[in-house]
């Protein structure tokens, strides 16, 4: 835990903990380490300025229509990532709600509300994964395979994030980078050794 967290502050990233900042509270419907609940308003009333972010994760189209995938990409109902040899992840194109719906495996996967999880732009990369102070860590830094999905199309590309400091950035087949349409997006990091994704 602390070797982790003085990794994280090294790079000036602004860390919050439970017993060290306020807003975190754990429920009783769940049992330990899965029940630490945190209160979004106080997090951001904490924020700092000088932690703040200064590079944009992706870049955003106007609309959904013109979104790169809507553009450039394949027609796709499913799409399956290998998450890991235990997790296979699918997403299902939605029509109705404009957005891919999430399973696990076979199963949907819901909120406690009991709504369904969606996302109107879904992106895969795939990258090596270490560890650092006995906990897995996933390598962010250098490039590798990637796949862009909205508006029921996807394109396959690459991920790209040459230092510490530069923005994790998307491309398609032919270098040019990625516009995400606005909405929900779910960023899903690969690690399994082989077959990331199939697509129907």
């Amino acid at each position: 835990y602390g070797p982790a967290i003085s990794r994280i502050e090294m790079y000036s990233i602004q860390t919050l903990a439970e017993g060290r900042n306020p807003g975190f509270r754990r429920s009783t419907d769940r049992p330990r380490p899965h029940n630490v609940m945190g209160n979004m308003q106080s997090f951001v009333e904490q924020a700092r300025d000088d932690r703040r972010v200064e590079h944009q994760l992706g870049l955003w189209s106007t609309g959904l229509e013109d979104s790169s995938a809507y553009l450039t990409g394949e027609e796709v109902n499913r799409i399956s990532v290998r998450v890991s040899p235990a997790q296979t992840t699918n997403w299902d194109w939605d029509a109705s709600s404009s957005t891919f719906l999430r399973s696990d495996g076979a199963r949907a996967s819901v909120a406690n509300t009991g709504e369904r999880h969606a996302a109107t732009n879904v992106v895969v990369a795939v990258m090596e994964q270490g560890s650092f102070a006995g906990v897995p860590e996933t390598q962010m830094m250098g490039s590798g395979p990637a796949l862009i999905a909205t508006a029921g199309r996807v394109i396959e590309g690459t991920w790209e994030k040459p230092t510490m400091y530069r923005p994790l950035r998307f491309f398609d087949a032919e270098g040019v980078e990625v516009h995400l349409a606005p909405g929900q997006t779910w960023y899903m990091l690969s690690t399994a050794s082989s077959n990331n994704w199939t697509l129907s």
